[in-house]
């Protein structure tokens, strides 16, 4: 998701941009080089992205 968006709309807080902040740097630290995130969609079933470094 474009930063952009987020910012033209006010979408975060503060404690949630500083949050996004902190896991950009332990990902980096711990050198990861794609991060997966998954939720159920309706059904139950896991719908999933995967984010490049």
């Amino acid at each position: 998701m474009s930063n952009k968006f987020i910012e033209q709309h006010g979408l975060w807080t503060d404690a949630q941009k500083a949050a996004a902040v902190e896991v950009l740097k332990q990902a980096e630290q711990a050198g990861l080089q794609m991060i997966r995130l998954s939720w159920p969609d309706q059904y139950g079933l896991l719908r999933g992205k995967m984010l490049p470094d």
